[in-house]
């Protein structure tokens, strides 16, 4: 895994928020993450998963956060931000990586429900969790002597603001 693709700082430890972290690039970032000393926050579907990735990290120093979260449902990414907050997490870079995907058929194989299914996961799983989140970030960056973050990715090349010089916090999505 390339340090440099998702640039987090290697010299001082950040929260880094991943979605769907049980399978793929999702738990590769962790692993990588937790490996470099940083603090991992990681939500997926298949909660067995969740706790087997929990177990494999708990040699690894920092603090690490797995809960349950499907985030093609809004109410359910909003209860893990909320179960998060309880738990005073501030969030220094957030990956929207959830996704699925039904290979290896052809998009025009794809029957309706599914097509609706992998949109609803892939699509507006990432908005939910923009939704959800950037909003906290772009405040905690305001706040006297905290950190300042680097805002990498625009959704759809929509701008976080249109009006605000907040371009200081780090997003990634896939």
């Amino acid at each position: 895994m390339s340090r440099a693709f998702l640039k987090v700082s290697p010299t001082s430890t950040q929260t880094i928020l991943i979605t769907g972290c049980t399978s793929g690039i999702g738990r590769a970032l962790i692993k990588e993450y937790a490996a470099m000393g940083h603090n991992v926050i990681g939500c997926g579907r298949r909660v067995d998963r969740l706790e087997k990735l929990k177990e494999e990290l708990s040699n690894y120093s920092g603090r690490h956060i797995f809960l349950p979260c499907d985030t093609s449902d809004y109410e359910s990414v909003l209860q893990f931000r909320d179960r998060l907050y309880e738990k005073n997490v501030d969030i220094d870079v957030l990956i929207a990586n959830a996704g699925i995907s039904l290979r290896p058929k052809a998009l025009w194989e794809i029957s309706n429900c599914d097509f609706d299914r992998i949109v609803q996961t892939n699509l507006n799983g990432v908005f939910y969790t923009f939704r959800a989140f950037v909003p906290t970030m772009i405040e905690m960056s305001c706040r006297p002597g905290s950190r300042k973050f680097k805002h990498n990715s625009y959704p759809a090349g929509w701008p976080i603001t249109n009006k605000s010089p907040l371009t200081n916090i780090t997003i990634y999505y896939f």
